[in-house]
């Protein structure tokens, strides 16, 4: 298991893994991909169940159908550790996001659960970090397989606004948790796969966020990923725009990371879209654990964890 440093890096020449301290700032994490294991569309009401009976839970509010609960799942020490946020199914259409991301929380909580070669990960992750997932934030749409709320709104573009349910119950988590990383879920109508990163904190993310599409390429075994539409969401309508302006409880604001799996061949199947997002919060993870602990994105060259 690694030790304090930060996360392993792959050394290609010497096919070795070592400390980052060791390797130079353009090095790039690499591990074997994971699969997640099948899984199929329940009902809400079925999921809700599951959250009930499986997690450390907290009912944070109802949604704007004004019956559906949204739940918050807790992992860790929330008051003394930095905390690690994951959401999903913000657009109901696109509620595999909600599956893939329960699995990589589900391997947070034990290990065990992943795959032996990235299970090292994980161990590390829990030790320094808590995490806190919303697996669903829209459960009308979750239910019903569309992207907008029951009061017909996208949610993931009104975050400027303080108007609807589930946008804040989102925003009034993250003011609470105050968490250095979040990243959140979704499938899009694209035959590639694609990161993004909010803007509105420090700039050196634009180098994080090529990090991660590098060495996803590299997990992947494949160059369809790139950044969603615009390398930098400055737009504070929009959900990462928005959260990446919030301050964190270290010295730099929330590093805000959308994540968005291909729903179009040949990249669209259940399978190829639970790979491509699992892998990439883990990437996100471990980058976003490497940078925070080297002070790059407080830019004074110490830790800021």
């Amino acid at each position: 298991m690694p030790g304090g440093n930060g996360a392993y890096i792959r050394n290609r020449r010497r096919n070795s893994l070592q400390y980052p301290a060791e390797r130079k700032r353009s090095a790039m994490i690499t591990f074997p991909q994971s699969t997640p294991h099948p899984y199929k569309k329940q009902t809400y009401k079925e999921l809700e169940s599951r959250l009930l009976r499986e997690y450390d839970y907290e009912k944070l509010g109802t949604a704007s159908d004004e019956k559906s609960c949204i739940y918050g799942l807790k992992y860790g020490d929330m008051e003394n550790k930095p905390v690690i946020l994951l959401s999903a199914c913000i657009h109901g259409e696109e509620w595999e996001s909600t599956y893939w991301t329960l699995h990589f929380f589900d391997c947070v909580i034990d290990p065990e659960k992943a795959e032996p070669p990235v299970r090292h990960f994980f161990e590390t992750l829990r030790i320094r970090y808590s995490f806190y997932c919303i697996p669903v934030i829209n459960p009308f749409g979750f239910e019903h397989s569309r992207r907008l709320s029951k009061d017909e709104v996208d949610l993931n573009r009104v975050y400027h606004k303080d108007k609807y349910a589930e946008v804040e119950i989102v925003k009034k988590r993250i003011a609470e948790l105050k968490p250095v990383l979040v990243a959140d879920n979704h499938t899009a109508e694209m035959p590639k796969e694609t990161i993004g990163v909010g803007g509105l904190g420090n700039k050196n993310i634009v180098f994080l966020g090529e990090s991660i599409i590098k060495s996803m390429k590299f997990i992947r075994g494949h160059n369809q990923i790139e950044w969603y539409r615009e390398p930098v969401q400055e737009n504070v309508n929009i959900g990462r725009g928005w959260i990446s302006g919030q301050p964190s409880k270290s010295s730099h604001s929330v590093f805000s990371v959308i994540v968005e799996a291909a729903r179009e061949a040949p990249l669209g199947s259940l399978q190829s879209k639970a790979e491509f997002g699992f892998n990439a919060i883990l990437c996100t993870c471990l980058y976003a654990d490497l940078y925070f602990r080297r002070g790059i994105l407080g830019g004074t060259g110490k830790q800021v964890l």
